[in-house]
């Protein structure tokens, strides 16, 4: 199943500002079945009023089933003709949350044919976000927290998709609706039609054996499966999810290996995961079908600008973790029974510490092999802040995906480090006792 943003009680608000079927619209609400003296039928304790202007003959909804309908909007407070927007013939399923309140609980009050006018308050309709316009140039965008009337036409309610055809009818029309709300910047709306989309074949694309050129039906509705994962993959990158795009887009591509769309938003969201070799081949591939798209040469010319300043730093990094390690490996001795000049210089400084009193021999003996403590595992320290530095050093600078093979590096490169500085500094005195 494709990855699509969750939607919980608190986003059912999402981008209208409404409470969607968790508010009502999803249930047979009806608080009052009196109709006033101008027809208006109460609905929703008054938030919403229906009234019939043209009566139908047709079948009634019910919960889950498909209906086309077309609705006007205009402002409540507007003349009767003046429309903000037009939507023709548009497929919603009751109970989905897909309508805003308003407009499905109207559905549901409606037969095939009626033709009817709501009356809402902005909050079961598009609330405080208003609606976008991302239609015609006539279209103009619903206000903020405006109470509505919407004129509603039922065209027609329909049975489940149970046939090739109706499936394929089903894919186009979550994909155009993934559209439409993509282009008014609703991207959790946009996301769960065409996560919806996706699972109407499931990724089974077989046309039925007696159907026609079944070959081409089946590449067909492959190509646009494809093209509605390509566009699920867009939305993750809108909502700045982009593991969730190249993970949409690569499935795009498992069913359409020349989907230009779907290489093009893989090879973005691999851009922005620094993740350059799938990038460079999704850009490389795109790039071979469209070579004069600019969307790929732009991004293609943002990749290699990417790719040289990261080498460089890569290269500025390597430079200062081989300076960290070139450090002065001075021989320490254990066995030197004579204090050093500066062994020496200690003893004095914590003689003078004591006052007056001088150190006896077992009080010398115990310093100077603590000492030679501290300096005979000197190198391991140096060695270990070494590690850790640049440890942190690369946890910084390179991708998320590297940072566990850094680690393990870390963690067996520092006892590994420490086991060869100890041969190294044991092995005179080892060929000493033995000679």
């Amino acid at each position: 199943m494709a990855q699509v943003p969750e939607r919980t009680k608190v986003e059912d608000a999402d981008e209208d500002g409404v409470v969607e079927s968790g508010d009502g619209a999803g249930e047979d609400v009806n608080n009052s079945d009196e109709v006033d003296k101008d027809g208006w039928l109460h609905l929703m304790e008054g938030t919403i009023k229906k009234r019939v202007l043209k009566a139908g003959s047709g079948q009634n909804p019910e919960m889950n089933q498909d209906v086309v309908c077309s609705f006007r909007i205009r402002p409540a407070a507007a003349a009767e003709d003046a429309f903000l927007q037009v939507h023709e013939r548009v497929r919603y399923r009751i109970g989905e949350g897909e309508a805003v309140p308003c407009l499905e609980l109207c559905l549901r009050h409606m037969v095939e044919g009626e033709e009817s006018e709501v009356w809402s308050i902005s909050r079961m309709a598009w609330g405080p976000e208003g609606w976008l316009a991302g239609g015609s140039a006539s279209e103009t965008a619903v206000p903020a927290d405006a109470d509505v009337v919407v004129n509603v036409v039922l065209h027609q309610c329909l049975p489940s998709a149970t046939s090739w055809n109706e499936r394929i009818q089903e894919l186009n029309w979550r994909k155009e609706n993934g559209n439409f709300y993509f282009r008014r910047k609703q991207f959790m709306k946009a996301g769960r039609s065409y996560a919806a989309g996706l699972d109407v074949f499931k990724g089974g694309f077989e046309a039925p054996e007696d159907m026609p050129d079944a070959g081409a039906a089946s590449s067909a509705a492959a190509i646009l499966s494809g093209d509605v994962g390509a566009n699920l993959s867009a939305v993750h990158l809108a909502l700045g999810n982009a593991t969730a795009a190249r993970d949409a887009a690569t499935a795009a591509l498992s069913v359409n290996t020349n989907n230009v769309k779907a290489l093009y938003r893989g090879a973005k969201a691999c851009f922005l995961l620094d993740e350059f070799d799938e990038c460079e081949v999704a850009l490389q591939r795109a790039l071979a079908l469209e070579p004069e798209d600019a969307s790929l040469l732009r991004l293609d010319a943002d990749f290699k600008r990417k790719k040289v300043k990261y080498a460089n730093k890569s290269k500025r990094l390597a430079e200062k973790a081989v300076k960290a390690c070139e450090y002065e490996d001075r021989e320490v001795h254990v066995g030197d029974k004579e204090p050093n000049g500066q062994q020496q210089s200690m003893l004095q400084e914590l003689e003078a510490a004591f006052g007056d009193k001088e150190l006896n021999g077992q009080q010398r003996s115990m310093l100077q092999d603590f000492g030679h403590w501290v300096r005979s595992r000197c190198r391991y320290f140096a060695a270990a802040t070494v590690i850790i530095n640049l440890l942190l050093v690369l946890l910084a600078v390179l991708p998320r995906k590297h940072w566990p093979h850094c680690c393990i590096v870390a963690v067996l490169g520092l006892p590994t480090i420490s086991a060869m500085l100890s041969r190294r500094k044991d092995g005179p005195d080892v060929e000493k006792k033995r000679a």
